[in-house]
């Protein structure tokens, strides 16, 4: 997780794809949220591309 939290560092080309963090955040959330109950499990409810962008949903069952 570390790795990820230094994404500004370690992928120093993020500001021109990503320019703000709003879509990056949610992540830290799902993954603080599966940390704290590692026995459950995490699913892809939505995976695919739409017109071009690509989108992913997670369902934790926390």
């Amino acid at each position: 997780m570390d790795e990820l939290a230094a994404f500004r560092t370690r992928a120093p080309g993020t500001p021109y794809a990503h320019p703000t963090v709003g879509h990056y955040i949610p992540l830290f959330i799902t993954l603080g949220a599966t940390a704290a109950h590692p026995d459950r499990s995490v699913r892809t409810t939505v995976e695919g591309y739409t017109v071009g962008f690509s989108r992913r949903s997670f369902q934790t069952a926390v």
